[in-house]
């Protein structure tokens, strides 16, 4: 008999599989095929290149956007005095797309670099497209410069790097095998984020960390002023 907590992880995996796409275990899709934009096909899961996303030299103001817009959205949700509020128009602002995902731990100060991998994966084009041409199923190949149709091939990526952990302040690490096929070029960067940190414990002792940070961003050219 099959148990709720397995059924609940089964729907789990269907709905990321659906909203965010392949990870690196899913040998069934790969190398998937989608006949539209990536994208488009995804909500989430993708990191658009970040001279598309505001403020986006840096991945922290992004995570603090991020922190702040969830506020907004907490301040005016349920309660009398959210039903009283007047109804906010909506916004005419062109959808942002993130461009930077990372994660915070705490390593022994003694800790001098720490062992990453990254996977992810590159979809290409089948045929393939001239560079500049944006792709556009409803108005594709009116100019002759693209076919109306076109696939979008996964193509799955990964990179091992070992990182230094600067002992404080910042540092960045480009992934050269993650460069773009574009001729503007670009690829995907490591920024690691370190300071010291003491915390007391349960029983009274003070453990001296380092917390530290590593964002993954899409450092890689735009097509067109567009992501890719």
């Amino acid at each position: 008999m099959t148990s709720s907590t397995a059924i609940r992880g089964e729907l789990v995996e269907i709905f990321r599989r659906d909203l965010v796409g392949p990870l690196p275990w899913d040998a069934d899709i790969a190398r998937e095929r989608l006949n539209t934009n990536p994208a488009r096909w995804y909500l989430t899961g993708f990191l658009a290149p970040a001279d598309d996303a505001p403020e986006s030299d840096d991945p922290l103001v992004q995570e603090e956007m991020d922190i702040e817009a969830a506020s907004a959205i907490g301040a005016g949700a349920g309660g009398a005095a959210g039903d009283e509020e007047d109804a906010e128009k909506p916004g005419s602002s062109r959808r942002l797309f993130p461009s930077s995902v990372g994660l915070t731990v705490l390593l022994p100060i003694e800790v001098a670099e720490v062992d990453v991998v990254v996977t992810w994966g590159d979809y290409v084009t089948e045929p393939p497209l001239p560079e500049g041409v944006l792709i556009d199923e409803r108005s594709g190949g009116k100019d002759g410069s693209a076919p109306r149709t076109v696939d979008w091939v996964r193509v799955p990526r990964q990179s091992s790097v070992r990182l230094p952990i600067p002992h404080s302040g910042r540092s960045r690490h480009l992934l050269p095998e993650s460069a773009s096929l574009m001729k503007r070029g670009g690829a995907l960067q490591l920024d690691v984020h370190a300071r010291e940190f003491h915390f007391e414990t349960p029983s009274g002792a003070v453990e001296h960390v380092r917390a530290v940070t590593i964002f993954l961003v899409n450092r890689r050219a735009c097509a067109d002023g567009r992501g890719h």
